[in-house]
Formats: C-alpha cells, sequence, structure tokens
C-alpha cells in the first residue's frame, strides 16, 4: 500500500480489510473475557450457581451501555469521518472539531451513565429479575465491572 492517505479511495476492499482485523481481535477479546469470567465463577464452591445468575443479570448493562454510546456518539463521528475522506478533504477543521466534539461527549455519557448505575443499579437489576438470593453477586458485580469499563471508557 501507498505511504499516501491515496490508498483509501483506490485500493481494492480485500487489501483495505487489514484495518478490521483490530477491531476483530477486540471482539474476541471481550467475548473471551465473558467465557473466562463465567468459568470461574461457575466454579466457585457452594455459591458459584447464585454468583452465576448475579452475573447473568448484568447483562443489560454489560452490553447495553457500550452499544449505546457507540450508536449515539460514534456513529455520527464515524460517517462524518468517512464522508471527510472520500471527498478527501484531510485538512477540514471543522471535521476534527466535530470529532473532538463527539469524543467529549462520550466522556460525558461514560460518567453520567457511570454515575446512575452506582446510584441506582441495585433497582435496575431487580427490575432486570434479579432475586434476593442474587441481587448481592449482582450488585458487586455490577459496581466493579460498572468502575473498571467505564474507566477504559470503550
Amino acid at each position: 500500500m501507498n505511504n499516501s492517505k491515496e490508498f483509501r479511495g483506490t485500493e481494492p476492499i480485500g487489501k483495505l480489510l487489514c484495518f478490521a482485523v483490530p477491531s476483530v481481535i477486540a471482539q474476541i477479546v471481550n467475548m473471551l473475557y465473558n467465557i473466562v469470567d463465567r468459568i470461574y465463577i461457575g466454579h466457585i464452591p457452594g455459591s458459584g450457581s447464585l454468583a452465576l445468575t448475579g452475573v447473568g443479570v448484568c447483562l443489560p448493562d454489560h452490553h447495553g451501555g457500550p452499544c449505546l454510546r457507540g450508536l449515539r456518539v460514534g456513529s455520527p463521528a464515524v460517517h462524518r469521518e468517512r464522508r471527510s475522506l472520500w471527498e478527501k478533504d484531510d485538512m477540514d477543521s471543522g471535521r476534527r472539531r466535530f470529532s473532538a466534539g463527539c469524543f467529549t461527549v462520550q466522556i460525558i455519557a461514560s460518567a453520567i451513565l457511570t454515575a446512575v448505575l452506582l446510584l441506582f443499579g441495585r433497582s435496575m437489576l431487580l427490575t432486570f429479575g434479579a432475586s434476593e438470593n442474587t441481587i448481592g453477586y449482582a450488585v458487586d458485580y455490577m459496581r466493579v465491572f460498572t468502575l473498571s469499563e467505564r474507566s477504559l471508557s470503550r
């Protein structure tokens, strides 16, 4: 491929698919994280099945939060970037301001979502189907996951 940015509009799609590899690897790592997490939790002596149920109740937060932020904030930035690259307008300061604004909104949305989950997480988990037996495990898992995932701010 060329060193210039010209290749994005001229190279065949097959050669450009190498840019999708990091995204695919990230999705595989996320999936493996969930699988390994559940394997370890399921083998806890005595309370493994209750803890596993508590973790399962957290799935709407686990998958829903990043999806909502990505669709509502990331998609417009990606479309604007793609259009600007198609038009070969690399020096567009409006595009750069728009991307910076989307990044800022992403950080703010992460902070708000973290606060909401920490304040109202227990009642949300009960709404998602947690029972009195599993709510302790679900709240603990949700707090740890919320603080670690939101601090990384996917």
